[in-house]
């Protein structure tokens, strides 16, 4: 049996399909591509932190582009006002590398960058939990509706995560968020234990939100995509460990670079589900149009 073959027996059988554009797919793809090559730059040479502070920008502002791309679908499948949250997030986040890019390296400018990033994270976990909000008010619709005994269809519910799921997945950025808000402080070498045991348990609640939704994931897009960003949000986490045993390590030129490769490698298998994602698209159009 051929790889092909093996690839796509599976989406001919008990795939859902794929609403989600090409363009927006590329943006994301992209987006994360360049957020994990910016980390693996600064990683590997301070010689080009800059070029890697100004991918850092961009990467995030195409993830936000990916979502506007969608806002139509999305906004009826999550509501509106959790598509807001998740756009802005990004947003936030990507604008928080602009003073470094430009060398304002001063400590208002320190604490900018990391209220930045907290508020980043908090905007999408707040809207992951409005997209639980939704879930809960066209369950309770859909409950009123046959208590009544109600003519026509029931109101459906289009989001299909958990509230599992998506509760672990917005505690864990929250939970990151405020570890984030401590370092906005008077001494920016100040580093506590506490906080990147909050980032750590953050990135196992969200690897947790991927892994508690995986059955309806993978009839989505795919074993192989989930598979990866899983391995994705782990990396995020590994980011976090050492910090977590030593809260200066970063400090050390033995370590120093550790977490910018984890923090790389997580984007980029990011970029890499996402481009699973458009092969599995591309897949399913062909074998419908082929129908």
């Amino acid at each position: 049996m051929t790889a092909s073959t093996t690839s796509s027996a599976p989406v001919d059988q008990a795939a859902e399909p794929i609403h989600i554009s090409v363009a927006s797919l590329v943006c994301g793809v992209l987006g994360f591509a360049l957020w994990g090559i910016g980390s693996l730059i600064r990683a590997g040479s301070l010689e080009n932190v800059r070029t890697a502070e100004a991918l850092e920008v961009v990467g995030p502002l195409l993830i936000a582009l990916a979502i506007i791309l969608y806002v139509d679908h999305l906004s009826n499948q999550i509501g509106r006002t959790a598509v807001v949250l998740l756009i802005i997030g990004p947003i936030v986040y990507g604008i928080s590398r602009v003073p470094a890019f430009l060398k304002w390296d001063t400590l208002g400018w320190f604490r900018y960058e990391y209220a930045s990033y907290a508020a980043g994270h908090l905007l999408v976990g707040l809207g992951l939990l409005m997209v639980a909000v939704h879930k809960e008010r066209q369950m309770k619709a859909a409950l009123d509706h046959y208590a009544t005994n109600a003519g026509g269809p029931a109101p459906a519910i289009t989001v299909h995560a958990s509230f599992v799921s998506l509760l672990s997945a917005a505690g864990g950025l929250i939970l990151v968020a405020i570890s984030e808000f401590n370092d906005v402080g008077p001494d920016p070498v100040v580093r506590s234990r506490f906080d990147f045991i909050l980032r750590a348990v953050g990135a196992l609640l969200i690897t947790l939100g991927i892994v508690s939704h995986i059955d309806h994931l993978t009839r989505r897009i795919g074993l192989t995509a989930v598979t990866v960003g899983i391995l994705a949000s782990l990396a995020w986490f590994f980011a976090f460990v050492p910090r977590v045993y030593n809260p200066h390590y970063d400090f050390s030129a033995s370590w120093g670079d550790v977490k910018w490769v984890a923090f790389g490698v997580a984007y980029l298998l990011a970029a890499l589900a996402g481009a699973l994602v458009l092969v599995r698209k591309r897949q399913l159009e062909r074998g419908t149009s082929a129908s």
